[in-house]
């Protein structure tokens, strides 16, 4: 496996075409990158590890809906569909806590 080029609490980018195969995922917002399959599969070792190593480096993402104000957490982007925003790292694990604890105060600041 690569290696992965987002990390959790950046702020990304998702573009406004996934392709026909993800034309069902939300496109065209930004986002906050919760994980990465890396991150998933770092305790796998050995002939496990053989089986992952050519697969495309995908993300969970918390996605920043602006045009109706809401959010959701949605997995399996691809490192191609997403373009680094903010490298705040800081900034973007502070919002990932107060998204876990039910506070979204923050949204506003996000538009």
């Amino acid at each position: 496996m690569k290696n992965q080029k987002f990390f959790r609490g950046q702020r990304v980018r998702v573009a406004d075409d996934l392709g026909s195969m993800m034309r069902h995922f939300t496109s065209g917002c930004d986002a906050i990158v919760v994980g990465s399959f890396s991150d998933q599969m770092s305790r796998i070792s050995g002939a496990d590890m053989d089986i992952v190593k050519e697969i495309e480096e995908s993300y969970t993402l918390l996605l920043l809906k602006s045009e109706d104000g809401t959010m959701s957490t949605a997995s399996w982007y691809e490192e191609s569909q997403l373009t680094l925003v903010s490298d705040d790292r800081i900034r973007g694990e502070e919002i990932l806590q107060k998204h876990k604890h039910g506070d979204n105060s923050w949204l506003s600041e996000a538009k």
